[in-house]
């Protein structure tokens, strides 16, 4: 009875150390304030760094790693304080159209008009209107980007009068529309409210349904609605 006992305990220990030897693909985690994902690491994955800047007063640099799934090509956008490494910005990206330039002055836009640079970066689809700008803003207390919600499709700023206006298109089978926000912000850059504004075009009629909304703290303080015809259908 002994012996038998003895075999199942080797035999156990060999399948133990049989599944540790697995060839199951590492998983790499990547961590951002707002989601966590996780995909597998293509072991042929390439790193490049760029060479140290200075943005916000903070001496840092970019790492950029190009890995695979099982399905698509993904890039881990990573920005790093140079003196302790920390990460200041880290962004996953499936569409990069053109590639990321650690250079371009595009990279930084103070969006909301605090007197510090924000992180931005485009995300490309098949056709124009999937497009979209992601906007990080730079939290002064924690010295890092964090990623917001207003991003959308086109973007334009307006320093003066310390607003961000950005918009975006949607086609259907059934007609089109457009939408407009502007964001206000104050001097700390803090968003004071936002208005929203809506057309919808059918195609069938010659007439627009236009929607205005203005929203404090995220909540619809305000609301018109109304329609007029399109003369040059």
């Amino acid at each position: 009875m002994k012996n038998i006992f003895y075999l199942f305990i080797i035999l156990l220990l060999i399948s133990c150390k049989n599944s540790i030897k697995s060839d199951e693909p590492k998983k790499l985690v990547i961590t951002d304030t707002v989601v966590t994902r996780e995909i597998s690491a293509h072991k042929y994955g390439i790193i490049k760094k760029s060479n140290p800047f200075k943005i916000n007063g903070i001496e840092c640099f970019w790492e950029l790693t190009d890995t695979l799934d099982d399905k698509i090509s993904m890039d881990l956008i990573k920005l790093k304080n140079y003196k302790t490494n920390r990460i200041l910005v880290n962004h996953i990206e499936c569409c990069l159209k053109y590639g990321f330039d650690f250079y371009s002055t595009d990279n930084f836009l103070d969006v909301n008009f605090d007197g510090f640079k924000d992180f931005l970066i485009r995300s490309y689809g098949s056709m124009a209107m999937f497009e979209i700008t992601n906007i990080y803003i730079f939290d002064p207390t924690t010295k890092r980007f964090i990623q917001s919600d207003l991003g959308d499709n086109i973007i334009t700023t307006d320093s003066i009068n310390r607003k961000l206006i950005t918009g975006s298109f949607d086609r259907t089978y059934l007609g089109s529309s457009e939408q407009t926000k502007t964001h206000y912000f104050d001097k700390y850059g803090k968003l004071k409210y936002t208005e929203v504004f809506k057309v919808k075009y059918l195609d069938t009629i010659p007439v627009e349904h236009r929607t205005y909304e203005k929203i404090v703290n995220g909540k619809v303080v305000e609301t018109k609605r109304d329609s007029v015809i399109n003369k040059e259908n």
